[in-house]
């Protein structure tokens, strides 16, 4: 095996935000862009498994520990959008 060939032990963790309704073809779009990076890899929402947390807690914990906020923007936002933004500036 080369290299180049071995997986990234700790990979860039890539969180994507948006709203999901209505931005499901971007937001695949975004995971397989990120996914052919070798040195990446995305968290969505949607892909992420079910938590024993608290439903804001688990997925703003992700938000302060990822590596890269992505925001992708429609013509809309939700409050649970504006608060991953607010905790990313934050973090």
């Amino acid at each position: 095996m080369d290299a180049e060939d071995k997986p990234v032990e700790n990979p860039l963790i890539v969180f994507v935000s948006s709203v999901i309704a209505g931005l499901e073809a971007e937001r695949r779009a975004v995971q397989a862009a990120i996914q052919a990076i070798p040195l990446a890899r995305s968290w969505l929402f949607e892909t992420s498994p079910a938590s024993s947390q608290p439903l804001d807690e688990s997925y703003l914990s992700k938000v302060k520990s990822c590596d890269i906020f992505l925001l992708l923007l429609g013509d809309r936002i939700s409050d649970l959008v504006r608060a991953e933004v607010e905790a990313a500036q934050a973090a």
